[in-house]
């Protein structure tokens, strides 16, 4: 269903795993984090390079949270730096929200499960960097959820960007990761290029 979104970063030249995992109520929101890290760690061990995080709407919230996992205790011989590079695009980054609305019936979020699944309240590790993209259409509280990581992360020492897409909604904010020209994978490159250089 996403594999299109691939297209720009193939077309210039870098690989992409589009990853699956469960889905709430089936699992808690701690657990699909789980999964994301699970799928990361089996491509560092096939391939032994450092990874980019990048997703949209959940995605964008579980690319935070890659990006923001403590990745030395998965073990010595798992590089701190694994993930240390990500874009959120329309992401949410703060869940507190979202316990006061119906979706809450599914995630079944207190809060302090909402705000340990809280990338946005993370620390951040030395030599991150995130940007946060948003549809410049998009409700207020997507926006505030991505000026909130890049505010909250800089502050804890990460390089940030924020940027919002003019036109695009929610649904068509990541559709230029499909184009090898637009300036989304223009960013995106250059995140790949220095997540290999880290």
């Amino acid at each position: 269903m996403f594999s299109h979104w691939a297209c720009g970063a193939n077309a210039r030249g870098f690989s992409v795993a589009v990853i699956g995992y469960r889905l709430c109520p089936e699992v808690a929101v701690a657990e699909i984090v789980a999964d994301v890290r699970a799928a990361a760690l089996i491509l560092h061990r096939r391939f032994g390079k450092r990874l980019v995080a990048c997703g949209h709407s959940a995605g964008g919230h579980l690319a935070a949270a890659l990006v923001g996992t403590e990745w030395r205790a998965f073990g010595a011989h798992i590089p701190g730096n694994l993930i240390r590079h990500g874009m959120g695009i329309s992401g949410v980054f703060d869940l507190e929200p979202l316990r006061h609305t119906s979706m809450n019936a599914d995630l079944r979020l207190d809060a302090d499960r909402a705000k340990a699944v809280s990338p946005a309240f993370w620390p951040v590790a030395q030599g991150t960097v995130f940007e946060a993209l948003v549809g410049g259409e998009e409700s207020s509280e997507f926006l505030r959820q991505s000026h909130l990581i890049v505010d909250r992360w800089a502050e804890g020492g990460a390089s940030t960007l924020y940027s919002a897409l003019p036109g695009a909604n929610h649904f068509t904010a990541p559709s230029p990761l499909s184009d090898p020209g637009s300036g989304m994978v223009d960013a995106l490159v250059k995140l790949l290029e220095a997540a290999a250089k880290a």
